[in-house]
């Protein structure tokens, strides 16, 4: 294993936040979180959260949006003329003020079809860029409608236009609850996009009754490894636009996975819980599972954990029984900057080598019957979208418990793949190339193999390497230029 000094790299990544609610109380104010798209392929719903609702008898809709300018910036001070992600071209209409109808011959538009008018020319009672619904469909002409099935609107004075289909929307949301949601876009079907496109996920206040309704953002401060370009928002509010420095709470769900879109923050991700032990409970071992797709060594680890009284901290080796060199370490209760919980950074006096590929368990163990109190967090499925898929590592950092010393022929830990604990582990040095760079057909260890960047798919799923001895097949590298993290499979 060939080690090279990488400075501090903290895993699995995380960041310091502080909450945001965003204040929706009237029709057409939205928020709009501008995000880089992580992956191609078809995208089928946006994981989102609403923080707070009050007495709503309201309707949200979640869409995906064009940015309005090479940077991202809103154009003008309105983001109601924002045009929409995905839409069909613009088609030339006319309306009729007698039967309030929209007229284009043989459109093929049916009943609940989400449409805009792109520009309207003397008709008055729409407006540009708001979502209506397609209603009363006859072969040549449509009415529209504010909601799903609703009465059609009335239009005065005959006059021209354009409008599109639209299906990059979610069906209404009414009087939404406060929680996660995952509203489908485009119904079952999704839509195609392609990673690295720059798009706005929009949560709209398309009608207002009384109440409000507050999706939650972020202000974020990025810590650790930063996989994916950080996102920012902006809002229309109060009939005036504004740039805010927070990202959106949101995952991106493709066919059977989760892809978050910034770091841990996304919307799978819940309010931690406190999982509080003593030494008199079992099981009394409790704490990260992890494995690494590359070869390394661990400076140290965060712990956010209240310690009321001593407690050791144990690195287990990939046998699950033995404790490695320098453990246990001791974590004294009386040293900390406050009684409650709070993030303790423990140094490793040894820093352990551990091996790509295998896993390995870090805990933490009460030397007393007086409790302390650490930090899980289980994230959110949708159906059979496991929310863990929605975190970066995946699997291959979860919850781990064991009562008692695991001891050769007795370590059967207990493993909980739906949670993860409150523990980052700090790595100081990682197994590169000799070169520091991956190219095709390069060597590691003296194994040949060709080599990649790693897809989106192989790094939250995880892929490992082969046998330690003989590193053979493909091997993927994550980041471009400089010094590449090596994976296989």
């Amino acid at each position: 294993m060939a080690l090279t000094d990488i400075g501090l790299l903290t895993y699995p990544p995380s960041m310091s936040v502080s909450h945001s609610n965003i204040l929706l109380d009237a029709a057409e104010e939205h928020c709009a979180y501008i995000v880089p798209i992580p992956k191609t392929g078809t995208l089928k719903k946006i994981g989102w959260r609403v923080g707070a609702v009050a007495s709503p008898v309201l309707t949200l809709q979640v869409s995906l949006e064009t940015v309005l300018d090479a940077v991202g910036v809103p154009v003008a001070t309105s983001c109601a003329a924002a045009t929409l992600f995905y839409s069909g071209a613009g088609v030339a209409c006319a309306f009729t003020d007698a039967g309030d109808t929209v007229d284009d011959a043989s459109h093929g538009l049916v009943d609940n079809t989400p449409v805009i008018f792109k520009t309207i020319v003397d008709t008055t009672g729409i407006a540009v860029n708001r979502v209506y619904y397609v209603v009363g469909a006859a072969e040549n002409t449509f009415q529209v409608s504010l909601t799903i099935g609703g009465a059609a609107i009335t239009l005065t004075t005959n006059g021209t236009g354009t409008y599109t289909t639209l299906f990059s929307i979610s069906e209404p949301i009414v009087n939404p609850a406060a929680g996660v949601r995952f509203d489908a876009i485009n119904g079952s079907t999704g839509v195609s996009v392609t990673k690295g496109d720059l798009v706005s996920v929009v949560v709209r206040c398309t009608v207002l009754g009384s109440g409000s309704a507050s999706p939650v953002g972020y202000g974020t401060q990025l810590g650790g490894l930063a996989t994916r370009q950080t996102t920012y928002a902006y809002t229309y509010l109060g009939g005036a636009s504004a740039v805010v420095n927070v990202s959106g709470v949101l995952t991106l769900e493709y066919d059977g996975e989760f892809i978050p879109c910034c770091n841990e923050i996304n919307a799978v991700s819940i309010a931690p819980a406190a999982d509080a032990w003593g030494s008199n409970d079992a099981p009394d071992r409790r704490g990260l599972k992890f494995k690494f797709l590359f070869g390394c060594k661990l400076k140290g680890a965060y712990f956010n954990i209240d310690t009321d009284e001593d407690c050791q901290i144990i690195l287990y080796d990939s046998d699950e029984y033995t404790a490695m060199a320098g453990f246990p370490i001791t974590l004294q209760g009386t040293t900390r900057r406050a009684n409650e919980k709070s993030n303790h950074y423990v140094e490793f006096p040894t820093e352990p080598t551990i091996v790509a590929g295998a896993f390995y368990r870090l805990v933490v163990l009460p030397t007393t019957t007086t409790d302390i109190s650490a930090t899980t967090n289980t994230p959110t499925d949708d159906g059979a979208v496991t929310g863990m898929s929605g975190l970066v590592g995946g699997v291959n950092f979860v919850y781990t418990t064991f009562n008692g010393a695991p001891e050769a022929g007795s370590h059967a830990w207990t493993d909980d793949a739906t949670k993860r604990p409150g523990i980052l582990l700090v790595v100081s040095q990682i197994d590169l190339p000799a070169a520091g760079n991956v190219t095709e057909d390069d060597t590691v260890g003296g194994a040949a193999g060709t080599y990649h960047e790693a897809t989106e798919a192989e790094v939250q799923s995880g892929v490992e390497f082969g046998a330690a001895s003989a590193l053979t097949g493909t091997y993927v590298g994550v980041g471009g230029g400089g010094n590449s993290l090596l994976m296989g499979s």
